[in-house]
Parts: C-alpha cells; sequence; structure tokens
C-alpha cells in the first residue's frame, strides 16, 4: 500500500486484576509482539479485514502492567493476550489516551462489570481460580451442559408454539378484517 499503516481488529476487555485482548487475524505468519509495563508492540502477516497483509499496532496502556504474568494464546482466527495489571483496579479506559483508536473496539462477551469497590468473584484473581489462561470460564460439566441444552429445546418449542399462534391470529385477522369493513364500512362511508 501507499504507505498506510493497516492494523487489525482488536477486541478488549477487562477485570479487575487483567485485561484480555483479543487479535482479530486469521493464518498468522510470523508474529512478533512485545509487552512492556507501559506499552505493547504488535505485528503479524495474515488475513485481516484488508485480506493478506501485515498488520500491526502500537498501544500504551492507561496504567502499568505485571509484564512477567501476561499470557498468549494463539488459535486459527486470532492471538488472545491476557494482560496482567500490576495493581487491581478498574482502568477508566486501556489506553492511556483519551482518544480511540478505530480498530480498537469493546469486547462485550468478554466484559466484566464491576466498581472500584467491589471484590472480584471468589477465586478470580491473578492465580487462574475458575478462570482460564484465556480469561474464559473453565468448561461447564457434562450434566450442566445437559441441562442446558435440554432447558434451550424447550425454550424452542415454546417459541415454535407461539409463532403457530401468532401465524394462526394472523390468518384469523386477514379474513376478518375485510368482513369488518363490508359490515360496517369505513369511517368516511359513515359521514
Amino acid at each position: 500500500m501507499d504507505g498506510h499503516k493497516l492494523s487489525p481488529t482488536v477486541l478488549w476487555a477487562q477485570r479487575k486484576h487483567f485485561i484480555l485482548l483479543r487479535v482479530q487475524v486469521k493464518s498468522l505468519e510470523k508474529p512478533d509482539f512485545d509487552i512492556h509495563e507501559s506499552h505493547m508492540t504488535f505485528k503479524v502477516f495474515g488475513e485481516g479485514l484488508s485480506g493478506k497483509a501485515t498488520y500491526s499496532f502500537d498501544l500504551v496502556f492507561c496504567e502499568p502492567i505485571n509484564t512477567e504474568h501476561c499470557r498468549v494464546k494463539f488459535s486459527e482466527n486470532e492471538i488472545e493476550f491476557r494482560i496482567v495489571k500490576k495493581e487491581v483496579s478498574v482502568w477508566p479506559r486501556l489506553q492511556s489516551s483519551q482518544e480511540r483508536p478505530p480498530w480498537l473496539r469493546v469486547d462485550f462477551d468478554h466484559w466484566e462489570e464491576l466498581s472500584d469497590g467491589e471484590e472480584p468473584a471468589e477465586g478470580e484473581g491473578e492465580e487462574d481460580g475458575d478462570v482460564t489462561t484465556a480469561g474464559h470460564k473453565k468448561p461447564l460439566s457434562r450434566e450442566r451442559l445437559e441441562e442446558i441444552k435440554e432447558k434451550q429445546a424447550q425454550m424452542i418449542s415454546e417459541m415454535e408454539k407461539v409463532k403457530k399462534e401468532a401465524t394462526q391470529l394472523w390468518k384469523i385477522q386477514r379474513q376478518v378484517l375485510p368482513t369488518f369493513y363490508i359490515y360496517f364500512g369505513t369511517e368516511e362511508d359513515q359521514s
């Protein structure tokens, strides 16, 4: 391109103890990144929104981080960083800058609302507790998964019933409405 720097889509979420960054690039080749106490640099060749290209970004954190406990997880469609905060707190934003770049977005699927006064859930912290290295909850038990699937099936069944009833009401309305106008006429006919 014409000297134009391409940046990947980066989703971010936070917990009191860490920041979760998900860099959206497929078919990764030669990932190169450095994580420092105050900032992070990232560069990779892969497939992003602009096709196959080299994507990069620089990020200056809002507050210091603990580089020794940060983790990285590579998958087919993204690179996931778990950036551990130096102090347990809720950051007002990810970057030191007030301006948010267009490639940085909030990851609402992994966001957790906590105010500074709240305590994190039991077991959550710098150790993994009930959070895996990727920042997600541990997998559900087989029994719990079956319960959820059963409830989903019940909900789908209920939705199908409601849909069927709504369709029947709509058909009745289409049949009755013309009869109503023929029988009683419209407001214009009565004047």
